[in-house]
């Protein structure tokens, strides 16, 4: 598998906002897979990320299976807002991982994260992250980690997930990660063919990968990794949004329904801090969205009745049902 030439192939478009920097000593690439739905969140991702670091040069790299308009124009924007950031943004066809598995909540951008050491191959470094994470505080230690022989630094899970993950892919310790902030170290990744491992593993149907792209990359990197501390990659779900650490760098808003969710806990920190980026980027103003899978909304409901608003708990029960029995769609 010629993972260079095919993904070369596979770029329909290639849109470019913002000035380069030819000081590639304050400069980190920073990378993200989305789809239509993610724009919005990955855009208050990148304002956190400019906010707080205004001392490096931040050269972003996206791409998207599909993007509207609106929101290329929202990027443009955002270049012209921060000085300090370049936004390249690649649309894909990506009909060659259609084989791949797939669910609503896991759609295929999930696997962009193994195409941008190909894209990027001419970096040292590059950091992948989820389009539903936050910046908190300044990352320019990662320029100066030194990742060895190693193709990637990651963020354990959770001590109530590693344990359980680990035993079910029969790992030799108790050392999965999640998949949403990665470190890469770009040619020992290519060198290691890390991509073509991992997307082997996901073609052969035999295998029942819970989490795709994430449990493949635990198989994959078991040996070849670096673990970072958590506050790289602190899991929102794990504190119901209440009590997220100081130290806190990147926020990973894992928990559902999202913070920018029409169905959201609106008194979580997570929302809260969200809400505060959203509005300083070109995003601002824009309604909460609508849930988009029916987990989300039988969440919803689960939390009016909780509240005691119980013609509202009906309400999106009934949606909740519609969306999972009927599949028309979010609900309006």
């Amino acid at each position: 598998m010629d993972l260079k030439a095919i993904i070369a192939q596979s770029i329909v478009l290639k849109h470019q906002f913002g000035t380069p920097s030819d000081n590639s000593a304050n400069k980190i690439s920073i990378g993200f897979g989305i789809n239509v739905e993610f724009a919005r969140p990955m855009g208050a991702c990148i304002t956190s990320i400019a906010i707080n670091n205004p001392e490096l040069f931040l050269d972003f790299y996206i791409l998207a299976n599909s993007i509207e308009q609106d929101d290329l124009d929202r990027l443009k924007k955002l270049s012209a807002q921060f000085t300090n950031i370049l936004i390249t943004v690649y649309t894909i066809d990506d009909a060659f991982i259609s084989h791949l598995p797939t669910q609503k909540h896991f759609p295929p951008p999930i696997y962009y994260r193994f195409f941008l050491p190909f894209i990027l191959r001419e970096c040292d470094k590059l950091l992948y992250l989820d389009a539903d994470i936050l910046c908190l505080q300044e990352i320019s230690e990662l320029l100066y980690l030194d990742l060895r022989k190693h193709s990637a630094a990651v963020v354990f899970d959770s001590s109530a997930v590693t344990p359980k993950h680990s035993k079910i892919l029969n790992l030799k310790h108790e050392c999965y990660f999640n998949s949403g902030v990665l470190l890469i170290n770009v040619p020992q990744w290519l060198e290691q063919n890390i991509s073509e491992k991992a997307i082997s593993l996901l073609s052969d149907r035999a295998r029942n990968f819970r989490l795709p792209d994430q449990d493949a990359l635990n198989l994959v990197l078991e040996t070849d990794k670096i673990k970072l501390p958590k506050k790289w990659n602190h899991l929102s779900h794990m504190d119901n949004n209440y009590d997220i650490p100081k130290d806190t760098i990147f926020l990973h808003c894992t928990r559902r329904p999202k913070p920018w969710g029409l169905l959201c806990d609106k008194k979580t920190q997570a929302h809260q801090l969200y809400s505060h980026y959203e509005s300083l980027s070109p995003w601002s103003g824009l309604p909460l969205m609508p849930p988009t899978i029916p987990s989300d909304a039988r969440k919803g409901s689960k939390k009016f009745f909780s509240e005691g608003d119980i013609c509202s708990g009906i309400l999106w029960y009934c949606k909740y049902l519609k969306m999972k029995f009927i599949k028309s769609g979010p609900p309006v």
